[in-house]
C-alpha cells in the first residue's frame, strides 16, 4: 500500500467501510469488486478458468519460459495479488499445486523460490 501512501491497516479499514456500506463485495477466489445496479461486478479470467487456476497456469508458464529463473524468487503474494487483481488467499491457493509439483519452495521470511523449470524434470530428480 506504500504505493498510495497509506498503511495496510488504513486500506483494510477503508475496504471494511466500503463493504459495510454495500459498495463492494469480497469473495475468496474473486477478490473485491464494486457492486453495480444489477449486483456485484465480477471479472472473469480468460478461458473460463477459476482465478486460482488462471494464476497457477500463468506462473507455471513464466517458470517454464524463464521469466522466473531457477534459484530466483517469485514476486510476493501481495505483489501477485495486485498484478492479477485477486485476493491474497486466491494467490496462495494458486501456489499450492506448484509447490506440490516441486516447482517452487516457500522459505519463511525469505520468499518463494523457483526449484525447477518443469514438472517432468522435478519428477526425474526425486
Amino acid at each position: 500500500m506504500s504505493r498510495y501512501g497509506i498503511s495496510r491497516f488504513a486500506a483494510r479499514w477503508i475496504l471494511d467501510r466500503l463493504r459495510d456500506d454495500g459498495l463492494i463485495e469480497t469473495r475468496c477466489g474473486s477478490g473485491s469488486r464494486a457492486i453495480g445496479e444489477s449486483g456485484p461486478i465480477w471479472s472473469r479470467p480468460p478461458d473460463g478458468l477459476t482465478g486460482a487456476a488462471h494464476i497457477e497456469q500463468t506462473i507455471r508458464l513464466r517458470i517454464a519460459q524463464g521469466t522466473y529463473p531457477v534459484g530466483g524468487t517469485l514476486p510476493s503474494i501481495d505483489t501477485l495479488a495486485v498484478e492479477f487483481s485477486f485476493a491474497r488467499c486466491t494467490v496462495a491457493t494458486a501456489l499450492r499445486p506448484l509447490r506440490r509439483d516441486g516447482l517452487i519452495e516457500f522459505r519463511r521470511g525469505l520468499g518463494t523460490f523457483v526449484l525447477a523449470r518443469d514438472v517432468d524434470r522435478t519428477r526425474v530428480e526425486r
